[in-house]
């Protein structure tokens, strides 16, 4: 892996659409492992964008966006859980 940034540009949606480029795959594949349900895993990866952006001014340090993502993606994988009444 190459140690430039995933994400890079001058505006914010400039920057929010070269990380969806480089790491929606990434995304829906842990998605898709963590709930093994391709609707959900949608839903899941769709609600991990929609949080990514509007926290992304909040994003340190770029070269983290992957498991910044992939934290996003478990805690609402985790939400969905509890909203649901399922049990592990």
């Amino acid at each position: 892996m190459s140690d430039s940034p995933v994400i890079h540009g001058s505006t914010k949606q400039q920057r929010y659409e070269t990380l969806v480029v480089a790491l929606y795959q990434d995304v829906y594949r842990y998605a898709f492992w963590l709930c093994k349900n391709q609707p959900m895993a949608e839903d899941l990866v769709q609600e991990t964008f929609l949080r990514a952006w509007r926290s992304l001014d909040s994003l340190r340090n770029d070269k983290a966006v992957k498991a910044w993502l992939f934290t996003i993606l478990r805690r609402e994988n985790a939400r969905q859980y509890n909203a649901t009444g399922r049990s592990w």
